[in-house]
């Protein structure tokens, strides 16, 4: 759940326009990538 957490917040921060960079974004934060 705090990983899908993680990346709805790295959308709102990075915007729709950039979902591929928010998700991979998001991934790093969480130590996936």
């Amino acid at each position: 759940m705090i990983v899908y957490l993680k990346l709805i917040v790295g959308i709102m921060l990075y915007g729709h326009n950039n979902l591929e960079v928010s998700i991979f974004a998001g991934a790093k934060n969480n130590g996936l990538h």
